[in-house]
């Protein structure tokens, strides 16, 4: 079995077709027994996971941020040995439900410059990776799997979202106006802590430039920890749900957010913008096109609308990481058979 794993500072993100992504949030908390599981209905969906590892039960992702009172995201620039990032690939695992003997085929990622100072450490931790998960709860409840990977691949997280961007599951570009000439495109991946930003040719061969490429160590949380300064009554785990609604419930009364929020997004922007600016410098008159992927996309797409004459948001940009991986795991290894492709996203302005 192939499987796309996207790690992320926000949420993970993991695809076993190259097509449906399961998403959620990578946070971790103590569990415990819960006397009122299932008093409303089941207790086997995304928003109800809990694992058992090594004799200790964990909540993951919305379970944890609701009800877990030590509920946390790894978000250290290195979190390769962080215990949170065995729960969470624990919980992609037994999402992605193989068979017990079947042998897994990982294919992941990093921030683009944190590949060259955590790859080898990365992909050697999860080579050796060995334990047992149970599913406590979730739409794993009561499976039991043995955690353990026959290859590990680590590549650069906008490269990944890049291939799926742009190239179909046989290697075809999905623009052929693109494709046909030799100017750069590029992309921006905007995620939870970090944000990517590649610049790369299809024509003759697709072919990342690494000098105009890099990471900027600001993103989606930026914009949460931004709006939390502004407004210390927000608790953290509510700030990303009241970032988008704009407002809040709390303390009897509605919070207006919405003016804060859309100052706060412009300050982030100008942050990633100013950087990218700097690094691409004359290059930025020559690309053809930006896209946008990763899970800040929809929240910082808007601003960034402008940036660039074409710029054009990824079709399940959440995911695009996660698909790409995959895609590169299948082509790498040719026996799995071609995956179709959803049509070309839209640029922004057209349609939504």
């Amino acid at each position: 079995m192939i499987i796309g794993l996207d790690l992320g500072y926000g949420y993970v993100k993991m695809t076993t077709d190259g097509q449906v992504v399961q998403t959620f949030p990578s946070v971790v908390g103590s569990g415990g027994k819960r006397e009122f599981a299932g008093m409303f209905g089941s207790t086997r969906g995304l928003d109800d996971m809990a694992v058992e590892v090594d004799g200790k039960t964990y909540y993951v992702g919305e379970l944890a941020v609701a009800e877990s009172f030590d509920a946390s995201r790894a978000i250290d620039r290195n979190k390769t040995h962080h215990e949170a990032t065995r729960i969470l690939i624990a919980s992609a695992i037994l999402l992605a439900n193989p068979a017990q003997d079947e042998e897994i085929r990982l294919y992941t990622g990093l921030p683009l410059e944190y590949v060259r100072e955590q790859k080898d450490d990365f992909r050697q931790t999860l080579e050796t990776m060995r334990f047992t998960a149970k599913g406590v709860s979730g739409p794993f409840q009561g499976a039991e799997k043995e955690i353990r990977f026959e290859t590990v691949r680590v590549l650069p997280q906008a490269i990944g979202a890049a291939y799926a961007a742009l190239m179909d599951s046989d290697g075809r570009p999905r623009y052929p106006e693109l494709a046909a000439e030799e100017d750069p495109l590029a992309l921006i991946d905007i995620g939870y802590r970090t944000t990517d930003f590649t610049v790369f040719q299809v024509r003759p061969r697709m072919k990342v430039l690494e000098d105009p490429s890099g990471t900027v160590n600001v993103g989606a949380s930026t914009v949460y920890n931004m709006v939390c300064a502004a407004y210390p009554e927000i608790p953290e785990r509510d700030v990303e749900k009241a970032a988008a609604k704009g407002r809040i419930w709390i303390n009897g009364r509605t919070l207006e957010i919405a003016e804060e929020v859309k100052k706060v997004k412009a300050s982030v922007v100008k942050t990633v913008t100013d950087e990218i600016k700097h690094r691409w410098g004359d290059r930025i008159s020559r690309i053809r096109a930006v896209f946008l992927a990763g899970g800040g996309a929809r929240l910082l797409g808007g601003e960034l609308r402008h940036f660039h004459p074409d710029v054009r948001l990824v079709d399940r940009a959440q995911g695009a990481n996660a698909i790409g991986f995959f895609r590169m795991g299948q082509m790498a290894e040719t026996k799995a058979p071609p995956v179709p492709v959803p049509s070309p996203p839209p640029k922004f302005g057209i349609t939504r």
